[in-house]
């Protein structure tokens, strides 16, 4: 097992967003989804996922799903920001301590039923890079075309972003079966819909971006989903007081 310390500093990644900078474009915020076993909205999808240590070679697979919020000819590519949450106030469990080793991505150009690749070939480049604190552990990915290889993309369209393999932890390692709170927290899409720079569009919080693993109903994600918006309060409606006197 590779010993890692806090989040570090993705100098490759950095090194290939100045390679491929791209202009970008003000739009409606992208909306993410995960889902377990299939793309978000398929039939086999689900969002929760209970598994058995022990199981040589058995590994799960996350989807990685969005939709653009705009229409836009110059779309390059995304980069996010995944976490692998352990319950508030408990540690990460030595199998998502090792999760360079235990997660493999994948960018990969074949169909999947349930949606649509935003592009076929090659010509882009793919990072991942696991690091973790105690509590949580976080992949950063990127797949990025060059900007003067961009393709369309339209709003409402589901695209698979990225599949994530996910290795199932031995028999008898310690806490196997921790429960897990996998949010896809943030990205930002690189896309040019004007002719001029602009900062990279970044994700709201729309979609379905939680998962969770071994937790019953999900609730180990309670902490990590948005509150709910507050709602308004009905104005107060005073009565006019009665006039008192005698009559005439």
């Amino acid at each position: 097992m590779t010993a890692r310390t806090a989040f570090l500093p993705l100098a490759c990644l950095g090194s290939a967003l100045l390679i491929l900078t791209a202009t970008l474009a003000s739009a409606g915020a992208p909306r993410l989804y995960l889902s377990w076993h299939a793309p978000y909205g398929a039939a086999r999808a689900s969002d929760t996922l209970s598994v058995t240590a022990g199981t040589e070679g058995g590994q799960d697979t996350l989807y990685l799903t969005f939709e653009t919020g705009t229409h836009s000819e110059q779309f390059v590519g995304i980069e996010g920001t995944l976490y692998f949450r352990a319950p508030v106030g408990d540690t990460l469990g030595p199998h998502w301590r090792a999760g360079d080793e235990n997660i493999q991505a994948q960018f990969t150009t074949d169909s999947v039923p349930g949606c649509t690749r935003p592009w076929r070939g090659a010509q882009a480049l793919s990072f991942n890079f696991y690091d973790y604190t105690s509590g949580s552990g976080r992949l950063r990915l990127s797949h990025v075309r060059p900007r003067t290889r961009p393709v369309t993309v339209r709003d409402s369209v589901p695209y698979l972003y990225a599949r994530l393999l996910l290795a199932r932890p031995p028999a008898g390692l310690p806490r196997s079966d921790q429960p897990m709170c996998i949010e896809w927290a943030t990205a930002e899409f690189l896309m040019d819909t004007t002719g001029g720079p602009e900062p990279p569009v970044a994700a709201g919080r729309g979609g379905h971006p939680l998962v969770s693993l071994n937790s019953r109903g999900g609730a180990v994600c309670s902490a990590s989903m948005p509150e709910p918006p507050a709602k308004p309060k009905r104005p107060e409606v005073r009565r006019p007081k009665a006039k008192t006197g005698s009559r005439k």
